[in-house]
């Protein structure tokens, strides 16, 4: 087996090279929480701001970027919010809910 097949790499963070078996990831998992909770997909929502979070954005019914989050998330992503210091999350879920 071809070891450069079975892994994945990202970066998340400016120095932070993540080398992982390339079915471990974050949209993966939350596949695997789906399935498990009997959960659609399209019933979730996903928050990122790295690379690392780009499988978890794009399976996610809703993929959201945070307002400092890497252009490439952003890109991704199916809406924008504010950053992680201006409570975006929060903010996102009120204006959605309320």
């Amino acid at each position: 087996m071809d070891s450069l097949n079975c892994v994945h790499t990202c970066f998340s963070g400016d120095l932070f090279l993540e080398a992982i078996n390339k079915e471990a990831n974050k949209g993966n998992g939350l596949k695997k929480i789906c399935e498990i909770k009997k959960i659609d997909i399209k019933d979730t929502i996903a928050f990122g701001d790295n690379f690392n979070d780009i499988e978890m954005i794009e399976y996610a019914g809703i993929g959201v970027a945070m307002g400092n989050a890497e252009e490439n998330v952003k890109q991704k992503s199916d809406y924008i919010t504010l950053s992680n210091e201006e409570n975006g999350v929060g903010k996102f879920l009120s204006d959605l809910f309320y």
